[in-house]
């Protein structure tokens, strides 16, 4: 009696056994084909980040040549305010889908920043070189961007709310 014991047991270790080893091959092959993915996914991230930054420097180049040339200051706030009373029209009228927000979110927080930017930029122009006086347009620069980035911040703080 204690030999079919023995025996049994034998033969659920050699099936437990072989349980374990094929799990074990099935897991290992498992890994490796969500290595390979994922392998797959860096590359794909890298490649996007890299074009990414090539895109951000080339902006960031383009922005800082832009900004510097004298006399572009005053094109950069009628711009801004040529999207924010084109802006305050339209919210109202259209609906966006969920990637259409964050697009928006996006670009708002991009055009804050540079309406903060333009407004530090601009403080540099404010008394023109050997004068004491201040400069109006620089003024109504500094104004402008001043009252664009309170509204931006105002819509930053609306966008908060609702996610």
């Amino acid at each position: 009696m204690l030999e079919i014991f023995s025996i049994a047991a034998s033969i659920a270790s050699i099936i437990l056994a072989i349980v374990a080893i094929g799990l074990a091959v099935f897991f290992y092959r498992d890994s490796k084909s969500a290595e390979s993915n994922v392998a797959t996914s860096l590359e794909g991230i890298k490649t996007q980040s890299e074009i990414l930054k090539e895109i951000s420097a080339r902006w960031m180049d383009r922005l800082m040549e832009y900004v510097t040339r004298p006399g572009q200051l005053l094109e950069i706030a009628a711009v801004a305010q040529t999207i924010r009373t084109t802006g305050e029209g339209v919210a109202g009228t259209v609906t966006l889908d969920k990637k259409q927000q964050a697009e928006v979110a996006s670009l708002t927080i991009g055009l804050y920043y540079y309406v903060g930017m333009t407004n530090v930029e601009a403080q540099g122009y404010l008394y023109p070189q050997g004068s004491n006086q201040l400069d109006p347009n620089t003024r109504d620069i500094l104004d402008q961007s001043y009252r664009d980035f309170k509204y931006l911040e105002g819509v930053i703080e609306g966008i908060k709310k609702i996610r």
